[in-house]
């Protein structure tokens, strides 16, 4: 094998050391600054995504403020509809009541009255069948008291019904 011959040996060694020089030059030169900035760029676009993570966590976290305080702010105007309705229909409940207290007193009245005065007109009713009866009563069995006159009887009877009536109520 000629390449383990001694007297081959130095230049081996020259062109071993030209190529190794080459390969290093191209590798400083050329090799190295894109391995670089490759680098660079993967570092400066992780850290832009580190960046923009961290933009973003603060964005959420100052949206979720804002959505956490205005769903506060929505459920307080919320309770607060809710209890102006509830004293708004509790008034126009009592309202009603009332109006309806007072509609039932009015009719309670006006039918007392409508029974009194329909008491009043049967006791009259019944004083004057009464005096009628007690007239002809006093006519047919007592002739001779017909000297009396229609109103001593009506008289009479009037003392003695009222008497009766005042006793009944």
């Amino acid at each position: 094998m000629p390449q383990f011959d001694p007297a081959v040996f130095p230049a081996q060694i020259f062109w071993l050391v030209i190529f190794f020089a080459i390969l290093m030059i191209y590798t400083v030169s050329v090799s190295v600054p894109q391995l670089k900035k490759l680098l660079e760029e993967r570092w400066q676009k992780t850290e832009g995504y580190r960046i923009e993570a961290g933009r973003l966590g603060d964005e959420k976290d100052s949206t979720l403020y804002e959505v956490e305080s205005s769903l506060n702010s929505v459920r307080q105007k919320a309770h607060d509809i809710i209890a102006a309705t509830l004293n708004d229909v509790d008034k126009d409940l009592s309202e009603r009541k009332n109006s309806m207290v007072t509609l039932l007193k009015t009719q309670v009245e006006a039918t007392e009255k409508a029974i009194a005065q329909e008491k009043e007109r049967a006791v009259l009713d019944i004083k004057k069948h009464t005096q009628i009866i007690t007239h002809d009563i006093v006519e047919k069995l007592l002739p001779m008291a017909g000297k009396k006159t229609d109103s001593d009887i009506e008289s009479l009877l009037d003392d003695k019904l009222n008497v009766k009536v005042s006793h009944g109520t």
